[in-house]
């Protein structure tokens, strides 16, 4: 499923000393065909299909012309509150919920038609999939001594903020209107008690660790359900009603299918389990595998956002916080020298690569001429040159680090496999193992140096052997043959993550 797969406030304050995020005003990003290029988030947004009109009556009727829209709008509220779960599993944070900081698409005025063949109006919002589009983070010993009195409300910051997840959590559906006042009716806002107070408790029950994903989205499927009820109450003359009811159509086939299908969760996190004889041992391993590398991930995203931004900041003269305007010149000159193998981290990051920047940020005009002249480009470079040596420095350091926690992912799934799954020691994996690649090196040692990015403080603690006698990664094709040996998908120890640098 494609699951696992900005700021108005013209001087922003940002916590520099812990280089996150803090929570502003929010910032609309419309939909913008024509300036693609402007658009720089892998969000997910919907927009169009209303461009030709269909007979409508009334707000059934506009329903009816939208149903696989409003359909995946329901199913993302749900995948996304799941993802959501797994960021969150067993972090040292209390969470707050603020309303959205970033809305990526809105809506517009559509002419349609009416049976009669006549022109009417039709008005479209920008609606947000998910429930908690931006969640607020607070050290949880700093919350809770502010909750006991003895300090002042902790400076929290905007969890995992320019992630992947996060752009997913902004990206919108455009819909008739009524829906998206549909939603607001589900949500609530912070003077009521609707699903979003609720849903923030589920999340920092699932943040303390007393109870895991699979439960927290029970819950969360039963609070929607019943804050779709509390809202049906306005009755059917409301537009709004009719929202509504198709949701709790939706609603009841997704809560049939869970409750039919013991894989439901494994498609939402992109894990093939099968018919093993150990399932639920397996789908706990993998799984607690999965959620810590996804957290991973997700926040040096973040990091490499942040210090990206900062960057900017400093060698212009600017307080800007958002991706959207970062400048085209510093995304060029990072895109143009990134290394290979960190290419692409940065493009998903922009969501545009060198040669679309190259070909057309501006259609046609002297602009784009001396664009590709590089002039621009070359006097930027030379002006911020030791800034720009500095952040690409910095970055590689994210970049590393954000592929040695695949690799630590690999190692850890490994020794969940053999200890937990198979229960096997060292010497029956290397049997199994050897009987079926006789000509592949496998040996006691060598499975202890695979394990060996799982031991506590790997990476601080000084050993006088040299690091290649002691760590052994486990590469994609090593991984295929230790797949088939433990009896399950090779896939599980290639999770393609959005920032997958060692696929």
């Amino acid at each position: 499923m494609w699951c696992v797969m900005i700021l108005l406030k013209s001087i922003c304050e940002v916590d520099m000393t812990v280089g996150n995020f803090i929570p502003v005003k929010r910032e609309l990003v419309p939909f913008e065909p024509e300036k693609w290029h402007r658009e720089l988030y892998a969000a997910n947004s919907l927009t169009g299909g209303y461009e030709v009109g269909f007979a409508i009556r009334d707000a059934r009727d506009l329903a009816d012309g939208c149903q696989e829209k409003y359909e995946q709008h329901f199913e993302r509220r749900v995948q996304l509150f799941f993802l959501q779960l797994i960021s969150i599993w067993k972090t040292p944070y209390h969470f707050e919920w603020e309303e959205a900081n970033d809305q990526y698409g809105k809506g517009k005025d559509h002419r349609l038609l009416d049976e009669a063949g006549r022109r009417v109006l039709m008005k479209t919002e920008g609606a947000h999939s998910s429930t908690l589009p931006c969640l607020v983070a607070y050290p949880r010993g700093d919350w809770d001594r502010y909750q006991r009195g003895e300090i002042q409300k902790p400076q929290g910051f905007v969890y995992l903020k320019h992630g992947h997840s996060y752009s997913q959590h902004n990206a919108t559906i455009e819909l008739p209107r009524f829906f998206n006042r549909a939603d607001i009716l589900i949500d609530g806002t912070h003077t009521d008690s609707r699903l979003r107070n609720e849903a923030i408790k589920v999340i920092n029950a699932a943040a303390e660790g007393r109870y895991g994903v699979r439960v927290g989205m029970q819950r969360f499927m039963g609070l929607l359900e019943g804050a779709i009820d509390k809202g049906m109450e306005v009755g059917d003359a409301d537009d709004r009603y009719v929202a509504l009811e198709r949701y709790s159509e939706c609603l009841s086939e997704l809560q049939e299918e869970m409750e039919a299908d013991a894989g439901f969760f494994d498609r939402l996190l992109g894990v093939t389990i099968g018919d093993h004889e150990k399932e639920a041992v397996l789908r706990d391993v993998v799984f607690a595998s999965r959620f810590k590398l996804i957290q991973d991930i997700e926040m040096i995203e973040s990091q490499i956002a942040r210090t990206i931004l900062d960057a900017q900041n400093r060698m212009l003269g600017v307080r800007r916080e958002g991706l959207k305007s970062l400048d085209y010149r510093l995304r060029y000159v990072l895109l143009e020298d990134a290394d290979p193998q960190f290419l692409r981290v940065l493009e998903r990051l922009f969501c545009t690569s060198i040669d679309q920047l190259r070909a057309g940020i501006e259609q046609g005009e002297d602009r784009l001429r001396a664009f590709e002249g590089r002039a621009r480009i070359c006097s930027f470079r030379e002006a911020h040159s030791v800034a720009v040596v500095n952040l690409k420095r910095d970055l590689r350091v994210l970049f590393r680090d954000m592929g040695s926690k695949e690799l630590d992912y690999r190692s850890g799934l490994f020794r969940g496999l053999k200890e937990r799954v198979c229960q096997w020691l060292h010497r029956e994996f290397v049997a199994e193992f050897k009987g079926k690649y006789p000509d592949e090196n496998m040996s006691n040692s060598m499975v202890t140096r695979l394990q060996q990015r799982t031991r506590a403080a790997y990476e601080t603690k000084v050993y006088l052997t040299p690091l290649n006698q002691r760590r052994k990664d486990l590469d994609v094709e090593k991984a295929m043959k230790v797949a088939d040996t433990f009896g399950v998908d090779p896939g599980l120890f290639l999770p393609s993550v959005v920032s997958s640098v060692y696929a």
